[in-house]
């Protein structure tokens, strides 16, 4: 097969994965802005959700914590522990998916003459830590271990919030 071909697989496949992680946080995303808006209105969702359409994914998890708090629910010390824990995770979901999204990325024969490779290539120069640079293989496992770290998180949520407000897709629910 001939360099240009290869090349242009190799590039073809790297942007499909990078695709799938961004489409997997998409769906995280949209989970932690519904269960937000819910705790912000359980009753109607209409003005709740202006609010978190507005929100970063980071102040959603914030905002997402303290409101939970704000419920007098059976349990609530249990599933408030299980909702830090899970807010926690998409926030290290957050990191991950910034961590592929803010690199560069090209393909490499760095394996040997026969091996093209697409590498996600990442410089920095932070406080304390100094210039650093990384270059990671974006093959298929590297693109799973991001979809675990992301995916995931997703049903977490889900479940979370069926356990401490049953139906709380249905805007049932009304505050202390």
């Amino acid at each position: 097969m001939n360099h240009e071909k290869r090349h242009k697989e190799i590039f073809d496949h790297g942007y499909r994965s990078i695709g799938r992680v961004v489409y997997y946080f998409q769906q995280l995303e949209c989970e932690l802005a519904s269960a937000v808006s819910f705790l912000i209105d359980p009753t109607d969702g209409d003005g709740a959700d202006i609010v978190v359409c507005e929100l970063s994914f980071k102040q959603l998890a914030h905002i997402g914590y303290s409101l939970f708090d704000r419920y007098d629910i059976p349990d609530k010390e249990e599933h408030l522990k299980e909702w830090q824990r899970v807010l926690g995770l998409c926030l290290n979901a957050e990191n991950r998916r910034n961590q592929l999204v803010h690199s560069n990325f090209y393909a490499s024969y760095i394996s040997g003459p026969d091996n093209m490779e697409f590498i996600r290539y990442k410089k920095t120069a932070k406080f304390k830590k100094g210039s650093r640079h990384v270059d990671e293989q974006i093959d298929d496992e590297a693109v799973n271990s991001y979809l675990d770290d992301i995916g995931g998180v997703v049903d977490l949520i889900t479940t979370c919030m069926d356990n401490a407000f049953p139906d709380w897709t249905h805007r049932q629910w009304t505050q202390k």
